[in-house]
This record gives structure tokens, C-alpha cells and sequence, in this order.
């Protein structure tokens, strides 16, 4: 696999994933995690919720685990994803939970960083400034994000020109957030953020001579009075 590809592929799991996982075989027990080959995304597709070890975390939780298949989730290694990820600038885009997922890849990459109360209040300020974070010293790989709530410049948000110009990324992790709009507001801004999108993709990879990843992530609708829930409800 090319170096362009494993940097794609090194964004997209570390957004998506932040500790190992450990597997069992029924119910909600868990036991530690089976050695084995690395799991595929279809393993990973029919897995389920299983409870997380006591001694493991200081609070109760549960975690996605594939307890049919002789196969393990690969632990992230902070020097690995900054060889890979070496002079690279990784912006998301995003509402709160963009945040944490912001927050997670920073206490990842940086083997326990965990950004203030201070500084995510600033970061999640309408229109607040940017945080931005080394994560990687000498490898010089710069974690960015950038609250955005819409496509498009209002109260809330930043025209997508502007951010990608002032802070021109290697890789875009974009998403609205559960911030619900009807499809022909939201259509009505799309195709002007992808313009944009396409503008600096193609300006970026002439620059460094390397892909530049875009991902755009979604979120489905929020679930009612999900506070009275204390456990998952299934395994989808």
C-alpha cells in the first residue's frame, strides 16, 4: 500500500477509533482480547456491544467487539500515525461532537493530552477561533479544528473559502453535527461547500504532490429521550 493511501486510511481510523477493544463470547462478559489477525470491516460490521472490563476503565461503558471471529482490533501507536502522518495538517470541521472526536485523535497522537475545559469552551464558541495543536514534535504533524455548524457563513460558522485558505490542510474531516435542516436548505448550501471542497483538493494536491483526503461525516437523528437508556438498546 502507498504512502498516500495509508495516510487516508491512518485519518479515517484514528477519528474513528480510540483504544483496543476486548471480545467475548456471550452476553455482556467480557474477557481480554484474542491474539489474532486484524479484523476486516465485515467482522467489524457484525460485531456487537459487549461491557467493558472492571479493572480496565474507572467508569462502567460498553465497546464494539467481534467476538465470533478469531481476529483482534490493532491498538493505535502515537509513533506509527506520526511517521505516517509526517507534515501533514488534518483540520476538522465540525459541531460538539466533532470536538470529542477532535479531542480523542489529540490525547491519541500525543500519548494522554487532554485539552482544557478553557480551551474547548473557546473551541466551541460560535465562530471561535481555531484550536490548534502539534501533536507529533519533529514530525510536525498539526491537529486543527474549527467549529462549523453550517455549510455556508453565518452566525455560527465561517465561509469554507476562508478556513481552507487560512489554514490550508492536508486532510478534511467535515461533518454539521446534529444540527437538523430540511433538504433544500441543506442542498442549497452543499453544492457551494463542495465548489469549495474541490477548489482546495485540487490547489492542495498540486502543492504536495499527494492526495488530499477529504472525509464527510455524518450523523443520523438524535433519539428521544436517550438519557433513559443505560445500556445499548441492540447491536446495529
Amino acid at each position: 500500500m502507498g504512502a498516500p493511501r495509508r495516510r487516508a486510511l491512518v485519518v479515517l481510523c484514528c477519528v474513528c477509533i480510540e483504544r483496543s477493544l476486548f471480545l467475548s463470547f456471550s452476553g455482556f462478559e467480557s474477557i481480554p482480547m484474542r491474539a489474532g489477525r486484524p479484523c476486516d470491516r465485515e467482522a467489524i460490521r457484525n460485531g456487537l456491544w459487549l461491557k467493558k472490563r472492571a479493572e480496565d476503565e474507572a467508569e462502567d461503558g460498553y465497546e464494539w467487539s467481534v467476538p465470533t471471529q478469531v481476529c483482534s482490533f490493532q491498538s493505535f501507536h502515537s509513533g506509527d500515525f506520526c511517521r505516517l502522518m509526517g507534515n501533514s495538517v488534518i483540520l476538522i470541521l465540525g459541531d460538539s461532537i466533532s470536538f470529542e472526536q477532535y479531542a480523542s485523535l489529540v490525547r491519541l497522537a500525543t500519548n494522554g493530552t487532554v485539552i482544557s475545559d478553557r480551551l474547548k469552551a473557546r473551541a466551541q464558541h460560535k465562530r471561535g477561533l481555531p484550536v490548534i495543536i502539534n501533536s507529533c514534535g519533529q514530525s510536525n504533524v498539526t491537529l486543527v479544528f474549527k467549529i462549523q455548524i453550517s455549510l455556508t457563513a453565518d452566525k455560527w460558522s465561517n465561509s469554507l473559502d476562508d478556513i481552507l485558505t487560512k489554514m490550508p490542510p492536508t486532510a478534511v474531516v467535515l461533518n454539521t453535527g446534529a444540527h437538523y435542516r430540511g433538504d433544500q436548505e441543506f442542498m442549497s448550501t452543499f453544492r457551494p461547500a463542495v465548489s469549495s471542497l474541490e477548489k482546495w483538493q485540487q490547489s492542495c494536491t498540486s502543492r504536495n504532490k499527494i492526495p488530499c483526503p477529504l472525509f464527510y461525516r455524518t450523523t443520523f437523528p438524535g433519539i428521544p429521550h436517550c438519557m433513559n437508556f443505560t445500556e445499548p438498546e441492540n447491536n446495529r
